[in-house]
């Protein structure tokens, strides 16, 4: 089930504007917040539940990077990062984890 929410991820994210690294990067970090949540004892069954359904987690993602990219064109050369949001997004308890999220710079990617 962990490797089937997980690609069911992948594949609402790839249907998003957001790019393959980025996608990438949510990915990783989702990896390591699931093995967390089962390492305190959250079943894979609860999945939905305490994250949300892949396709709403990769909505919301993509709706705040398109946000994100309207409100900075023309204002700035820093990208959103998308990966700042998820811990918010998906899991309160590691909220303090996206204030360690810097944005990525247009010109590092």
């Amino acid at each position: 089930m962990k490797m089937k929410y997980i690609e069911d991820l992948k594949i609402e994210l790839s249907k998003t504007d957001l790019t393959d690294y980025e996608i990438n990067e949510i990915i990783e970090d989702f990896q390591e917040m699931i093995n967390e949540a089962l390492e305190q004892g959250v079943e894979e069954k609860d999945f939905e539940a305490k994250f949300g359904s892949p396709k709403q987690l990769a909505s919301e993602l993509g709706t705040e990077y398109n946000e994100k990219q309207e409100k900075s064109e023309g204002k700035s050369n820093m990208r959103f990062s998308p990966l700042a949001s998820l811990p918010i997004t998906c899991c309160p308890v590691f909220t303090e984890t996206a204030l360690l999220v810097p944005s990525l710079k247009v010109n590092e990617m």
